[in-house]
């Protein structure tokens, strides 16, 4: 039997999570006698090379990976691969079909099988039964058609211990790549209303956060190092501790385990606000000895009541002093930030607008445009359908991410007026210089210019400085100018256009001066083969 791993992404953006799934399946399968496994990746414009392709190969079973971003493509691929042959079984499974396994078999014909939650033990066991020409009724975890009725199996256990799962399979992966993600654990004991990281484990009896063993962990990140020349790994959990009540001891056995081994690599973490302070802050400075990047966490908003929305944990008062210390002790962050949401007011973006003002925050038009994502699985998702906001069916998949409309109409013409004013502004995020001062650091200071380029840095931070000023000037206006009773789009455009044309000229001297800096930099590292290209 030939099963096939199908993913669809775009190339222009990061891939990591997509592989890594497909890696743990993969694995998963390894072990079957009789199964060929194959793996092909096609960016979204490429339905039809991925159909002749699989004519080709003639694999017995495709399986697809489905996140709201790629599902309308994979539904296009399955429908016109299942429009020239039927002899085949398509498998979906992740976060979209998980949600809502029933809804997904009825609306999508093409999908013949649903896989309901982790799928290592659940695709093993279906398709040996597949190959073994055995029923699959027997098989738990899974939804699948008969007689036109679509039928679930027992819910399958969720894998207590972690450790037992075998590495992905990286074997598909990009040659080239020297940047790879980690699952550090599954699952998460937040309560925000915007995310779905628990949706894959609904359908399991019961649900709750599991962790790797940092050994563990750390036996993976050594496995890259040595095989595959990783030099950055991401750890793509949704938060790296877990731990309620101290989270700092998994930093510290980190640390422990990587100072051990003689480890450092540059990696990246993700973080909860509330947890930026005291014991856990001293880990995340001692484990920038052995290579960390950064955190991300999810600040979300700069006001107290979008916070209630989301089901923040952390305060107002959480978030001012995670960027005040993550900033004193100068820890490289990135943070989540949804300036938007379908409740949003006037009152409500000033206060996030102080916030970042007050925090010194970078600040980019992409950043103000920042939006709330609702999925088929999101809690937040019943809210805004409750309230008729939602502009779709609500009995159909969730296939785009700002299917609703925004309470007050004075908001969306600031969201609108916002994307047109920014459309003129020269947009350039060289907040990522930071990561190649970081390589820099490391590598280059043997280099006789060394000192020069790290004087540079205070460039990097006066235009940071510069285009955040720009970024969130250009939106007060918009909105003093909507409060002032000014409600033409392009009127406001006009309005504001001479603003937009100096804002262009101060930054056109950085710019030049700081694409100057990223190529310099970039071909000293690259000739010490040190050049990491990430974000």
């Amino acid at each position: 039997m030939v099963v096939c791993f199908v993913v669809f992404t775009q190339k222009r953006k990061n891939k990591l999570s997509s592989w890594v799934n497909i890696g743990y399946l993969a694995a998963a399968l390894k072990s079957l006698e009789r199964v060929q496994v194959l793996v092909k990746a096609y960016d979204f414009n490429e339905v039809d090379k991925a159909c002749s392709e699989m004519k080709k190969l003639r694999p017995n079973v495709i399986g697809l990976s489905i996140l709201q971003e790629n599902m309308n493509v994979c539904i296009k691929f399955a429908n016109k691969l299942k429009s020239q042959t039927m002899d085949l079984k398509i498998i979906a499974g992740n976060v979209e079909p998980s949600a809502k396994p029933k809804m997904f078999l009825n609306y999508y014909p093409s999908i013949d099988i649903v896989i309901a939650g982790e799928g290592e033990e659940t695709i093993k066991e279906l398709i040996y039964l597949m190959s073994s020409n055995q029923p699959i009724s027997g098989c738990a975890g899974i939804f699948y058609r008969k007689e036109g009725k679509v039928i679930a199996t027992h819910p399958r256990a969720l894998i207590d211990d972690l450790d037992t799962i075998p590495f992905p399979d990286r074997s598909f992966g990009d040659s080239l790549s020297t940047l790879y993600s980690i699952v550090g654990s599954r699952g998460c004991n937040g309560r925000c209303t915007f995310c779905d990281a628990n949706t894959i484990y609904k359908y399991h009896k019961k649900v709750y956060v599991r962790e790797r063993s940092i050994s563990n962990l750390v036996d993976e990140m050594q496995y890259l190092i040595e095989h595959y020349n990783c030099q950055y790994i991401v750890f793509v959990d949704s938060t790296f501790c877990n731990s309620l009540d101290h989270p700092e001891y998994r930093l510290e056995e980190l640390y422990d385990e990587l100072q051990s081994r003689g480890i450092w690599v540059l990696f990246y973490l993700n973080a909860r606000v509330e947890q930026i302070k005291g014991e856990f802050l001293r880990q995340l400075m001692r484990l920038q000895e052995v290579g960390l990047n950064g955190v991300q966490i999810g600040l979300e908003s700069g006001n107290a009541e979008d916070l209630k929305l989301y089901g923040k944990y952390a305060t107002i008062e959480d978030n001012y002093t995670a960027i005040r210390l993550l900033k004193k002790y100068e820890i490289p962050y990135d943070c989540g930030f949804i300036n938007f949401n379908p409740y949003s007011t006037i009152e409500k973006l000033e206060d996030n607008i102080a916030f970042l003002r007050e925090t010194e925050h970078f600040v980019t038009p992409h950043f103000m445009m920042t939006r709330l994502s609702i999925y088929s699985s999101s809690p937040i998702t019943k809210k805004v359908q409750a309230d008729n906001l939602y502009t779709k069916n609500e009995n159909v998949p969730i296939t785009e991410r700002y299917l609703y409309n925004f309470c007050s109409s004075d908001i969306d013409i600031i969201y609108r007026s916002a994307q047109k004013c920014y459309s003129g502004l020269h947009v350039r995020d060289y907040q990522w210089l930071n990561n190649i001062f970081v390589q820099y650091k490391k590598y280059g200071y043997n280099d006789e210019k060394y000192q020069y380029y790290i004087d540079k840095m205070i460039f990097l931070k006066h235009f940071n400085k510069v285009y955040s000023d720009i970024s969130i000037g250009i939106f007060e206006k918009i909105i003093n100018l909507v409060k002032e009773g000014v409600k033409d789009l392009n009127l406001i455009s006009n309005i504001l256009k001479p603003d937009i044309e100096i804002a262009n000229q101060k930054l056109s001297n950085y710019i030049k001066e700081l694409d100057i800096l990223q190529s310099e930099l970039s071909i000293i590292l690259f000739r010490k083969n040190k050049l990491i290209l990430y974000r």
